[in-house]
């Protein structure tokens, strides 16, 4: 991959295009940058953790080890990939800065896969879960690098020490009366 032989930044729209055996008029018919070229396979692998989140098999009704599972197998199916990839995103600004916009958009797709999964879940509890999901990733990818662990491993690490944090909690939705009656409180 010419990005992980020299950088990202280095690369050119035109080299990118040559090594495809195509034209760079073609390559811009199908990515307005190249930056999305790495930000369609983001998106694709996060569409497949939004398919986890609502369908993964746990003995838990909670939260947190739905999450854990689904990401930990979103781990095991693409930590290679991302291992591959990480190199590449941290040697390019204008790269990391494309893919954290793009966590925005996928952050709300988690909070709304959440709330799929448990329906009685607080929509702005989600917002708290997802936002909070897509940090531990960013986590997990430094912890995977630095510790010289899987992505897998580095998801249950990470993803454990949040349970020992939170102490678990199940999900329900509160109403606004709830919420302001808290506060009065």
């Amino acid at each position: 991959m010419l990005f992980a032989q020299r950088g990202f930044d280095d690369v050119t729209v035109a080299e990118i295009a040559e090594h495809a055996g195509v034209t760079s008029r073609t390559f811009f018919r199908y990515f307005p940058s190249k930056e999305t070229v790495l930000l369609d396979i983001y998106d694709q692998t996060s569409s497949r953790v939004m398919q986890l989140i609502e369908t993964v098999p746990t003995a838990s009704t909670e939260v947190l080890p739905t999450l854990t599972e689904a990401v930990v197998r979103w781990c095991e199916e693409f930590g290679e990939l991302f291992a591959a990839l990480q190199p590449v995103a941290d040697g390019s600004k204008t790269l990391t800065a494309a893919l954290l916009i793009r966590a925005t958009y996928w952050e709300d797709h988690l909070a709304e896969a959440l709330c799929t999964r448990f329906p009685d879940l607080d929509p702005q509890d989600a917002k708290v879960w997802a936002y909070t999901t897509f940090a531990m990733m960013r986590l997990l990818q430094h912890n995977s690098v630095e510790n010289g662990t899987s992505y897998a491993d580095a998801a249950r690490d990470v993803f454990g020490r949040l349970g020992l944090l939170t102490g678990g909690r199940k999900p329900r939705r509160t109403s606004s009366a709830d919420r302001l009656a808290k506060r009065a409180g």
